[in-house]
């Protein structure tokens, strides 16, 4: 996706009309089901849809924001520049979750090590100890006993082990996609040691970045807190933002609503009070984007 609108940007660029851009891209898509679905777009669009009607055909692949960005483009004759735009957003948040997962690997890494450790000890090492405590007629400390007991349980009843995992896994799985179990899950994001700081930056870098797109295209200022409610990904982040979006339509401005907001960092509502009074919100935002993109690199 990242790669086609690329394409689709520089081809729009150099002069060529939508379907002949759009059938050029295609053909640089490999053979995938991506392709296929390239191909639909192409057929709507050549049968008169908007090239943003024929993208929104296509929720799961082409989410709210593309679609807008689109039709902002289409509507102010600027297609070219929204689509340059998009596909900067979209490679520079795909650098950012390629970096957070690289990251990761060599913590995941470490908690399997532990992990298997760990049971090592439980089946190995500490019936070695239950034996010594034994020859010598003394008791062993309770934590010992119950983690022995926890050992002599896995070698014994490993399937029903098994079993209580996959239960206990699905089970967790099946919590948190209930609107209880993701709203927990996106505040421990935010509040979790650690790793809380990393992810309230991705959401305000996702945040600034879209909205100054949004509005960098022309797209409302409400309707661009609508779409971006949806696009940080974060229940919790979207409801601070739907509320904003309310008191703007209220007669409020921005900045005042994200202003002593524990999960907005102080200078989101700083920089949209300067965009704000001086009528560059648009590039006080794509501003700060690019800090909390590097805050990002850092942490």
């Amino acid at each position: 996706r990242v790669i086609f609108t690329r394409q689709l940007s520089t081809l729009v660029k150099a002069g060529l009309t939508i379907t002949q851009a759009l059938n050029t891209a295609v053909e640089h898509v490999a053979r995938t089901p991506f392709q296929g679905i390239l191909v639909r777009v192409v057929a709507s669009a050549e049968g008169g849809s908007t090239l943003a009607d024929a993208f929104a055909e296509f929720p799961e692949v082409f989410s709210h924001v593309y679609v807008s960005l689109i039709g902002a483009g289409e509507t102010s004759g600027t297609l070219d520049k929204a689509l340059e735009r998009l596909a900067d957003q979209l490679e520079k948040e795909d650098a950012i979750l390629r970096q957070i997962r690289g990251a990761m690997i060599y913590p995941v890494i470490v908690l399997v090590v532990i992990l298997l450790v760990i049971i090592f000890m439980l089946i190995s090492i500490l019936p070695s100890v239950k034996d010594l405590y034994d020859s010598l007629n003394k008791d062993l400390p309770f934590l010992t006993q119950l983690l022995l007991g926890v050992a002599d349980f896995t070698v014994h009843y490993w399937w029903l082990t098994i079993l209580i995992l996959i239960a206990l896994g699905a089970g967790l799985r099946s919590y948190f996609h209930t609107p209880a179990g993701i709203r927990l899950k996106d505040r421990t994001k935010l509040k979790a040691p650690v790793i809380g700081v990393l992810f309230t930056k991705v959401y305000m870098a996702r945040f600034a970045r879209t909205m100054a797109s949004l509005i960098n295209s022309g797209v409302p200022i409400l309707q661009a807190l609508e779409i971006v409610s949806e696009a940080v990904s974060n229940i919790i982040i979207r409801d601070i933002v739907l509320q904003g979006s309310q008191a703007v339509k209220g007669g409020k401005s921005l900045s005042a609503v994200l202003e002593n907001n524990d999960y907005f960092l102080n200078l989101v509502p700083q920089m949209v009070k300067i965009g704000e009074d001086s009528g560059t919100l648009g590039d006080m935002l794509d501003r700060t984007a690019v800090f909390y993109e590097d805050e990002v690199d850092q942490a």
